[in-house]
């Protein structure tokens, strides 16, 4: 038995794809997802060790990712895609990865270039504000900036709210096997309404720490990101969704080229700046400075 069976009342819709599209799904199968999957679990074990709060923010956006690719692939292996539970599981593990990615990155940023958070040292942005708040009365411009930007950013989150629920049930033939594509109502419930006003609410209640201190920054960063996670992933598989209504093999398609991308630049990013960011090559016996 298949739990939380996302399909078991909508009507299947019988799709015949040509051999060159059953060829392009079955290469995201057996290629693309297995190549991001192993690849993130080498970044995994190259950031474990990672001093830097940054760094290891994007461990674990990275870790949160495979285990959401991981339950894909088992509603895949197990259920044929016809798993809300395990669906569900996936959604959640990218939202965590959407959250912490950026997270991590802005910090690296911060502590790196612009120096906002450190409470010694005026930060980059003074070039722009004459003043830093951290040692004089003045109000610090981007504080008051962020009164504008967040709400702005949190009114976009809720832009899949009023879009209708299309569920379907597509069932094609890819080299011989059945496969499903299943956009339940459970599902799209949990995307294009839960997700969007988690996501605005999170967002909004970080605005009453940015008037505190530095452990208020922390904390409104911490909410705001996570409100960002739901939004960048609800807002990702909206666009695929509407954009594809009907052809959900191009949907699974750039799914899984942004997710590898993903991976990738995060590769080609974290070698490029391996010294700087103090990690030793996996291949290199020693860390040479620069």
């Amino acid at each position: 038995m298949i739990p939380f069976k996302g399909c078991l009342d909508l009507p299947m819709i019988h799709l015949k794809l040509n051999p060159g599209m059953q060829w392009v799904i079955t290469f995201l199968a057996v290629v693309i997802k297995p190549t991001y999957m192993i690849l993130s679990l080498l970044l995994i074990i190259w950031l474990w060790r990672a001093p830097e709060p940054s760094l290891r923010l994007l461990r674990w956006a990275l870790i949160f990712f495979l285990s959401g690719e991981m339950f894909c692939a088992l509603n895949y292996l197990l259920t044929n895609s016809q798993s809300d539970l395990l669906e569900i599981l996936h959604s959640l593990g990218m939202v965590g990865m959407s959250m912490l990615l950026p997270w991590g990155f802005l910090l690296l940023l911060d502590d790196r270039i612009i120096h906002f958070s450190n409470k010694n040292s005026k930060c980059e942005l003074i070039k722009l504000c004459d003043s830093c708040w951290k040692f004089t009365d003045a109000a610090c411009k981007f504080k008051q900036l962020s009164w504008f930007a967040i709400p702005a950013v949190a009114a976009v989150a809720l832009l899949p709210l009023p879009a209708p629920i299309n569920s379907s049930h597509v069932v094609t033939w890819v080299l011989g096997n059945e496969s499903h594509f299943v956009l339940s109502p459970l599902l799209q419930w949990l995307e294009f309404r839960i997700f969007p006003l988690l996501a605005c609410f999170f967002m909004l209640v970080s605005l009453f720490f940015l008037t505190g201190n530095m452990t208020g920054l922390k904390k409104a960063q911490g909410l705001f990101f996570m409100g960002f996670g739901f939004m960048l992933y609800s807002l990702l598989k909206f666009l695929l969704n509407s954009g594809f209504a009907g052809l959900p093999q191009w949907a699974n398609f750039w799914e899984e080229i942004t997710e590898l991308m993903m991976v990738v630049g995060l590769a080609i990013f974290l070698g490029l700046f391996h010294r700087q960011l103090h990690l030793t090559l996996p291949w290199s016996k020693t860390d040479q400075e620069m």
